[in-house]
């Protein structure tokens, strides 16, 4: 699973991964690049073959660790 389209468009994909990836970051400063994609690949939310960033999904699991 790769969380590079966002409802069908790329251009939007990288603009809201970069959104939620500063989020993430407030929250966890020390997180390493792979830690954050792992972790956006488990928080995503999948409609058919397309996946879509979950911030909500994203930080709420920090928060719970």
């Amino acid at each position: 699973m790769t969380p590079t389209t966002y409802l069908g468009k790329r251009s939007h994909a990288a603009a809201q991964l970069a959104g939620i990836a500063a989020l993430i970051r407030e929250v966890e400063s020390d997180f390493t690049v792979q830690e954050l994609r792992e972790l956006l690949a488990q928080t995503a939310s999948q409609t058919g073959n397309q996946y879509f960033p979950n911030v909500s999904r994203a930080i709420e699991s920090l928060l719970n660790k």
